[in-house]
């Protein structure tokens, strides 16, 4: 899986009764569409002196993510857990 991969479905447990979870990995960076290393370090914000152009980018990509995580909402996905290293888990019946 690359660095900065939109998402990988890891694995489905279905049950018995043909009812299950299937699970999804997803990088904060993709749901901020963040596409490459450069532009994740171009675009952190240093909170210590912040100016009005990187709070109206810090608004406008938590509209992004925003966007992102209602879309997987939509489709099903439920997020259970963000690693400290922003990789965010999901999950969904099958």
């Amino acid at each position: 899986m690359a660095l900065f991969a939109a998402s990988c479905v890891i694995s489905s447990d279905k049950a018995d009764n043909g009812s299950g979870w299937e699970y999804k990995v997803v990088l904060y960076t993709t749901l901020a569409g963040i596409q490459n290393a450069d532009e994740a370090l171009a675009q952190r914000v240093n909170t210590n002196m912040i100016n009005d152009t990187e709070f109206q980018n810090a608004k406008l990509q938590n509209k992004v993510v925003q966007d992102a995580l209602n879309k997987l909402g939509r489709e099903g996905w439920e997020l259970v857990d963000m690693s400290q290293d922003y990789v965010c888990y999901f999950k969904r019946r099958v």
